[in-house]
């Protein structure tokens, strides 16, 4: 009975949708926990999950109210045991607006002339930056609230300069460490907190400064600007991909692009 009504079993445009639906979701949760030791953990719940769906469908009563049971309290054992692996799932899900929010740019008209002048005062600023071998992290805010990121530094809101950002990362300055935000013609904050990536890093060599620029630029429609303190290298992380930086004309291409 079972078999024949599985064999005649019709599948619609809805069902298609729905299979690719859970099989995306699956995939995210996946690439959530992989990196984490509860793998093993993740796999027993799925096949848990996936025995009760079955158990369901063959209308076995007592052992689907069981493990209905086990699902119900494990569904708020999950919650409490994977907090960071839960955020890392949804941060992955929000991350496909970064697309959006390009596209919705690339409509806009291009930066103004003082919006050039301000790329042009960072872009020097990075050039000295980098030939004294002075670490920076310079954050260019879009569309995306950096507000809780602001809030964790000095605010200085203050007109941007070449001058202004060579003295904040100069080694002896309380406000080189961290990273600046700039917004509308303002540096909003410096010392400023960041998110690290989780992922591993492009060269192994860099240090908590490309981790967090990293973890900003893929989390938050943004652009992480670099100086290596070991180096002298320049680099720009945006959505999350790491751009080396030879020659700096092409710093404005990549952040109008």
């Amino acid at each position: 009975m079972i078999l024949n009504s599985l064999l005649f079993l019709s599948i619609h445009l809805l069902d298609v949708i729905d299979i690719l639906l859970v099989a995306f979701l699956l995939y995210q949760l996946y690439y959530a926990f992989k990196k984490s030791v509860a793998i093993s953990v993740f796999f027993a719940i799925l096949f848990f999950y996936a025995l009760w769906v079955v158990v369901n469908y063959l209308q076995m009563e007592l052992l689907g109210t069981i493990l209905k049971q086990f699902i119900n309290i494990g569904a708020i054992c999950i919650i409490i045991i994977f907090q960071q692996e839960i955020r890392r799932f949804l941060l992955n899900l929000s991350s496909s607006h970064l697309t959006f929010h390009k596209i919705i740019r690339s409509f806009q008209q291009p930066l103004n002339d003082s919006n050039q002048e301000d790329i042009d005062s960072i872009i020097t600023a990075m050039k000295q930056m980098g030939k004294t071998y002075t670490g920076a992290l310079i954050i260019l805010q879009y569309e995306d609230d950096l507000t809780p990121y602001i809030e964790t530094g000095q605010k200085l809101d203050a007109t941007i300069s070449e001058h202004l950002i060579e003295s904040i990362f100069f080694k002896n300055n309380p406000l080189h460490d961290g990273a600046i935000i700039l917004l509308d013609g303002k540096v909003k904050a410096a010392r400023c907190i960041l998110p690290l990536t989780q992922k591993d890093m492009p060269i192994a060599s860099m240090g908590l400064r490309h981790r967090a620029a990293m973890g900003i630029s893929e989390q938050y429609d943004c652009i992480a600007l670099v100086v290596s303190e070991q180096t002298g290298a320049l680099g720009l992380f945006k959505n999350g991909v790491f751009s080396s930086i030879t020659d700096t004309k092409i710093i404005k291409d990549l952040i109008n692009s």
